[in-house]
């Protein structure tokens, strides 16, 4: 019964995409002109998962309780931030993963990042926050790095892939 499929599409290929992000007055973000998938950018890195796309930061709240018995809850200025997570796996000769490891830390390190993910169709300026170290792997013989790399999402929220109120 091929009918219950006609509304069936196949999923895209996944892009990771990132770009640099300076922080305008405002408080918005200008992305610069230099986005670049880095699943293709870097021939042996492999999408793993991300983790905490979805995710929202938790308010900065502080409560005053009075004597006479009210509470009221105060919300703080600024953005709840939060953490996300992108698990990678390189293939390849040592020399070709070693090279791409260290070259794509270098590409998220010292800025800030605009991320954006085509099948999520989310975005998020991310701030790379801990150290990161990928772990050897074998498999049939085959040595890969497995790598955990751990950003704060610093607007505490992902947006639609489309949405530019906070772009520029």
């Amino acid at each position: 019964n091929s009918e219950k499929f006609t509304n069936f599409a196949i999923m895209d290929k996944p892009k990771i995409l990132i770009a640099t992000a300076v922080r305008n007055a405002d408080g918005s973000f200008a992305i610069a002109d230099d986005e670049v998938d880095i699943l293709t950018a870097y021939r042996t890195l492999e999408y793993g998962e991300l983790s905490g796309m979805n995710a929202y930061g938790k308010p900065v709240t502080y409560t005053e309780t009075y004597a006479e018995g009210g509470t009221d809850v105060f919300f703080a200025e600024g953005n709840a931030t939060t953490d996300l997570t992108m698990k990678l796996y390189l293939f390849g000769t040592l020399e070709e993963i070693t090279a791409d490891y260290h070259a794509l830390v270098a590409s998220l390190t010292g800025r800030y990042i605009r991320l954006a993910d085509n099948i999520r169709r989310r975005k998020m300026i991310l701030a790379l926050c801990e150290a990161t170290e990928p772990a050897t792997e074998r498999l049939y013989g085959t040595v890969y790095f497995s790598v955990s790399i751990k950003f704060t999402n610093i607007l505490g929220r992902s947006y639609d892939i489309t949405d530019n109120t906070r772009f520029t």
